[in-house]
């Protein structure tokens, strides 16, 4: 466990003050950089007074993949509950990955009234996570200490999040996926794209179909590529789930989870296409000269045909691509699945 404290100790101008330890346990990867990120900031924004009484903090962070403790049937706050109990601190608040539903609605955080809370990141959303996993957690530390302090005057429960919460929630699963993390898995993929995309590059066939075709069929092609890819790392590696139990209403839909899912596969593949193109744009203006494109192409090279013979390139090295994908360990591209991810944290202990 590690954490800023205080090198005054309940001396001088602290003298009388009731201290109180904070923990936050975050999941691994994205809730724990989370954690380590506001711990410092939130340690100097507590109150100095809750329920009428001066307190002082002291903020320490720790890492356990504690969604992932016993039967999928145990509810969140009871798993955090019972990795928690044996720390010593007074106050938990257990960040997570995981998105969390109460009665039909996303829930931010859930604050039982002994003093362990969870807050589910996903359900802050994407934008300005920190920021708003401080508050988030800030106010669930504040409920607590008053329960701590006056028990009976904190109010637990529950903390829904606001108006659409929904696509929030979307847009926070897809975020706590990090797309970007699935493109540079994408390690065998990525060889078989570039040869893809060099073999567009150099076959002049491709030059010359790239100038026939006006730009809206080329963005469709690409986008359709990018759908191949997609679909292909979907279908492949397993990411989609089965319809789950109706009974779990503390979890988001099985509809969400997959939306999520593949909504960072797609985002994912995009940016894997746009280095291809980049890739492919770049070795063009080196290698091919305005005069050879132009004779091969009928008419005199401009940039725009560089561009349009890019984007040809980078259609067949996406689809290239997606057969390389068949080739990948699937560790990566499995982590974009909430289902997959937490199986991998139990087997991993």
């Amino acid at each position: 466990m590690t954490g800023p404290a205080h090198d005054d100790g309940p001396d001088g101008e602290t003298a009388g003050r009731e201290w109180l330890v904070v923990g936050l346990l975050a999941d691994p990867d994205l809730a724990e950089d989370v954690a380590r990120d506001i711990a410092p900031r939130l340690q100097d924004e507590l109150p100095g007074e809750v329920a009428g009484r001066a307190v002082g903090w002291t903020v320490v962070t720790g890492r356990d993949a504690f969604e992932s403790l016993g039967s999928p049937d145990t509810d969140l706050i009871d798993k955090a509950r019972e990795r928690v109990a044996d720390t010593g601190w007074d106050l938990a608040v257990c960040l997570t990955d995981v998105p969390l539903r109460s009665g039909g609605r996303t829930v931010v955080a859930d604050v039982a009234d002994d003093c362990v809370a969870v807050v589910s990141l996903p359900a802050l959303g994407s934008l300005r996570l920190r920021d708003r996993a401080r508050r988030a957690v800030g106010d669930a530390v504040t409920t607590m200490a008053a329960q701590h302090l006056d028990p009976g005057s904190g109010s637990t429960g529950t903390v829904p999040a606001r108006r659409g919460g929904a696509l929030r929630l979307l847009g926070g699963m897809v975020h706590v996926n990090r797309p970007w993390a699935l493109t540079v898995g994408l390690t065998r993929s990525l060889a078989g794209g570039l040869a893809g995309a060099a073999f567009g590059v150099l076959y002049p066939s491709i030059w010359t179909l790239a100038a026939s075709m006006p730009g809206w069929r080329l963005a469709v092609a690409l986008a359709g590529a990018v759908m191949v890819h997609g679909g292909w790392l979907v279908v492949g590696h397993g990411l989609w789930e089965r319809r789950g139990d109706p009974r779990r209403r503390d979890r988001p839909s099985t509809g969400l989870r997959n939306s999520a899912t593949v909504v960072t596969v797609v985002l994912g593949v995009a940016a894997y296409t746009a280095v291809l193109f980049a890739l492919a744009l770049a070795a063009l203006l080196v290698i091919v000269t305005p005069d050879y494109l132009g004779q091969e192409i009928g008419h005199r090279a401009g940039f725009g045909d560089y561009l349009a013979t890019a984007l040809m390139a980078t259609v067949v090295g996406t689809v290239a691509g997606a057969i390389g994908s068949g080739l990948e360990d699937g560790a990566a591209v499995r982590r974009a699945a909430y289902r997959t991810r937490t199986a991998e944290r139990i087997r991993d202990g």
